[in-house]
């Protein structure tokens, strides 16, 4: 398997090739000269593969045959990712003569080392030639041998050199400082960003020259870019502060996150602020800073009249616990916030929260003490109103956090719209005192302000505070996120029925015991949430009784609901009929997602289904319907006939482990009513079902008319032996092209694979891009047949969207696998091949070109 990458204009030519590891092939210096000779416009050109004695070859034949014309409108030169160990320096400076026009050179990750520099420096020098390339590109080379003095030269030779990229050439202390003096003798001025020298290692670097690379580096500087240690941090701060008092730094930010602080000084962090009066942005993450520590150094600071610029801190990681309280308060105006989230990403519950100004109290170890010592201080009015406009406090203990002193947090945080305490050992009776408290200070949580109260034990909640925090808490709820118990729940609705009406959109009552719950408190719920779209009640031992007294109180006050899912897996239905089920569809009309997995249903439910389709009693959105788990024995053809009457916008049908009757599957592809309605079926799910007697090719040859089918799941289903066969005679009889896209077969027994079976069965399936076959008893002749049959078909260009073929738990041997690798059949095997727990050796993997083969 190869990709070839070509693009070839009249200015731009580009060639990169990719074979397997180890294995790229090579351009000839013949076709190279030919591309440049036929190309008397040319502004770009890339080559990804290529040797140096190639170019020198292309070079010399072109300048000693006159054709430097090929080279003059030469803008853009990419050499990028090739061995040009041998490339001559000489012709590296016949390029450079012969392209004037030259604003860019990458030749970064090619083999060159010491040598080819200075070569160009000799040529450069002998002939007293200019360059006028702006960027030169040559990072990640191996440059340990070469001189920094002949660097030097080089950028005295370049007077037009903006940017040299040296990073990552394994450059040593001492080749900096040969740079650096070189050019200090001859006067060439190194102007800020024109080296990078990050991915070198300076380890041993000495202060003075720090402060020099420190200047080269720009307005920003971080230091594990040079793999510098605490030692040089200490080296710097020495000389600057000690040895040269004039030295000023030029950094605007300093990241030195990940070094060891904790012997340095206070003295030595506060000179640091002394001597960088630009420095905006300080990262100390992880340095295992503590808060006494920083306390020092914000008094020495004061004391020295430094005065820090706000947010110019990033303190991360660090524990910071033991900080004295008047030192913290100053410190919460002084950390940087912007890093505390992932730039782009959006709140889950409020996407238009600004994230440039979030506090985690947990990345400083802050404990409830520092909080309520900082809240105590603040309450004296000692310090400025916070910044953030979101808090998160979780993971605390505030048991003991008293509503004045939520109160006081909140007069300090005039921007906050997002107070996080989840998590925090809060009860029902402190949330009351924290409301009660607002209330007398006029502050309304459900205007401006919204807070998360999750993982908290509210049991104990009265149903007046609870209809409060149920209104501060968005458009979601989840009842058990807050311990909430049935009581709760009856409570709360007969409290809030004579209240304004809910706005939640989302309400999780799922796991919640609700076998006593009464069909008019349901009732009421659903009353008092017009907007109320997802509602989960999974696992919650309703009663089948409550369910249809429920949805008979809702079709006699003619009310409609507005929900597009409704969850109900797991409850105890087996007593609804029929009727129940219609008096749902008139009820809930928009209902997209039904689940009633797992709720002990029978046919009788779906037994009036024919006659409802009759009366146009329809579900027109039902988009997605499982009712898996439950005893469909019964279930006739009737029913499922008409399911695309009932239900004519459905897509997605499960009906797994359901006990179906062999006759009903064969008819499940198809579901087409006598009135023709179009099918919109994509998914059908059925396995776990016992189908080793369905007849298969029945199956096959209805399943053509789903036009609109994409994934068909038959996993787990006892198939028989002669279930591939039967499916092929149909397909290759009848020359079917379906649009599947992903076929579920793994826990059947289909050993025995027929090359010309499976060939004719992927001929019918042009779409398919995943196959799985996981615990399917397939031995090495199978995988054989299925790679033959894969080669044929890739012969054929079919299956060109086919990327995923699963293979878990099957006994193959290493060389039956090792064969995928076979250079015929690189081009045809799946993009991914997973063939983990095969009895293969652990951690074995391949590469073949894009694909990858994975075992273990």
């Amino acid at each position: 398997m190869e990709e070839i990458k070509f693009t070839y204009s009249s200015d731009k030519f580009s060639f990169d090739k990719f074979k397997a590891p180890n294995q790229k092939k090579l351009l000839s210096s013949k076709f190279v000269s030919h591309v440049l000779k036929s190309s008397s416009n040319l502004r770009f050109m890339t080559i990804n593969c290529v040797k140096g004695c190639t170019l020198n070859a292309v070079f010399s034949d072109l300048i000693l045959n006159n054709d430097k014309e090929s080279f003059f409108k030469l803008e853009y030169i990419c050499f990028r990712n090739n061995d040009l160990s041998d490339f001559d320096g000489l012709s590296l400076v016949i390029l450079f003569q012969a392209t004037p026009k030259l604003r860019e050179l990458d030749m970064s990750d090619c083999n060159l080392s010491g040598r080819i520099v200075n070569t160009v420096v000799n040529e450069l020098q002998s002939r007293q030639l200019k360059l006028f390339l702006p960027s030169l590109i040559v990072s990640h080379n191996y440059f340990e041998d070469a001189d920094g003095a002949s660097f030097a030269t080089l950028i005295r030779f370049a007077p037009e050199l903006k940017y040299l990229d040296i990073g990552s050439c394994s450059l040593t202390t001492k080749f900096l400082s040969n740079l650096l003096d070189e050019c200090d003798r001859n006067g060439v001025l190194l102007s800020d960003h024109l080296l990078n020298l990050t991915g070198n290692k300076f380890v041993d670097i000495n202060g003075a020259s720090l402060v020099k690379l420190v200047k080269l580096s720009g307005q920003s500087f971080k230091w594990n870019d040079y793999s510098l240690s605490v030692a040089n941090f200490e080296s710097i701060l020495s000389y600057v502060c000690e040895i040269d008092c004039r030295v000023k730094l030029p950094w605007t930010k300093l990241n030195i996150s990940g070094l060891d602080l904790s012997s340095t000084t206070a003295e030595a962090l506060a000179c640091l602020f002394e001597i960088s009066p630009h420095l905006c942005k300080l990262s100390m993450d992880n340095c295992n800073l503590s808060g006494s520590v920083v306390s020092d150094v914000l008094d020495k600071c004061e004391s020295n009249g430094v005065v820090l610029k706000e947010n110019i801190l990033s303190l991360k990681g660090n524990n910071l616990s033991d900080i004295d309280d008047m030192s913290l308060s100053a410190l919460l105006n002084l950390i940087c916030l912007s890093d505390n989230t992932r730039k782009g990403r959006r709140d889950r519950m409020d996407s238009s929260i600004d994230h440039e100004t979030f506090l985690q109290w947990s990345d400083y170890s802050f404990s409830t003490s520092n909080l309520t010592g900082m809240i105590n201080v603040s309450m004296l009015g000692s310090d400025d109103p916070f910044s953030w406009r979101r808090l998160d406090l979780s993971g605390n203990n505030l048991v003991s956090f008293t509503g004045n002193m939520f109160v006081t947090l909140l007069k300090l945080s005039p921007h906050l719209n997002y107070l996080k305490m989840n998590s925090c050992s809060l009860s029902g009776k402190c949330i009351k005192n924290i409301l009660d408290e607002c209330e007398k200070n006029g502050i309304k949580l459900n205007g401006n302000i919204r807070l998360s109260l999750k993982s908290n034990d509210l049991s104990d909640i009265d149903d007046v505070t609870l209809v409060e925090v149920v209104g501060f808490s968005g458009k979601s709820f989840e009842w058990s996120e807050y311990s909430l118990s049935f009581t709760n729940l009856r409570d709360f609705v007969s409290r809030v029925h004579d209240m304004d009406k809910l706005m939640w959109q989302n309400l999780d009552l799922s796991d919640v015991d609700l076998s006593l719950l009464e069909a008019k408190s349901l009732f009421d719920l659903f009353e008092v949430s017009p907007k109320l779209k997802v509602f989960n009640m999974n696992r919650c031992h309703l009663q089948s009784n409550v369910l249809a007294d429920v949805l008979n109180r809702l079709k006699e006050s003619n009310m409609i609901l507005q929900l597009t899912d409704l969850f109900l897996k797991g409850n105890d239905f087996h007593g609804l009929d029929s009727d129940t089920f219609s008096t749902l569809t008139q009820c809930i009309p928009d209902l997209e997602k039904l689940d009633m997995s797992d709720c002990k249903l029978t046919c009788s439910i779906m037994k009036d289904l024919p006659m409802s389709s009759s009366n146009k009693i329809q579900l027109k959105s039902l988009q997605a319907i499982n009712l898996s788990g439950n005893n469909f024995k019964e279930l006739t053809k009737a029913v499922i006939t008409t399911f695309s009457n009932c239900f004519p916008a459905l897509e997605h049908l499960i009906i797994r482990s359901c006990n179906l009757p062999v006759g009903i599957v064969q008819y499940l592809p198809e579901m087409a009513s006598k009135m023709n309605i179009p099918l919109t079926l994509t998914s059908i799910d059925i396995g776990g079902n016992d189908l080793s007697k369905v007849k298969w090719a029945i199956f096959a040859s209805r399943i053509s008319k789903s036009t609109q089918l994409k994934i068909v799941k038959l996993d787990s289903c006892h198939l028989p032996s002669t279930f591939l066969c039967d499916i092929e005679r149909v397909f290759s009889r009848r020359e079917l092209k379906l649009r599947l896209t992903d076929i579920f077969l793994h826990h059947n027994d289909l050993s025995n694979l027929k090359k010309d079976v499976v060939v004719s069965i992927l001929s019918a399936l042009p779409s398919l891009m995943r196959l799985y076959l996981d615990n399917c008893n397939l031995k090495s002749k199978d995988l054989l047949a299925l790679i033959e049959a894969f080669s044929e078909i890739g012969s054929r260009r079919l299956l060109r969207v086919f990327n995923t073929l699963r293979l878990h738990n099957n006994a193959l041997l290493f060389k039956c696998v090792y064969s995928l690798c076979a250079p015929s059949l690189l081009s045809f095997i799946p993009q991914l091949v997973i063939l983990s727990s095969c009895g293969l050796n652990d951690g074995i993997n391949y590469y073949c070109g894009y694909g990858q083969l994975m075992a273990g």
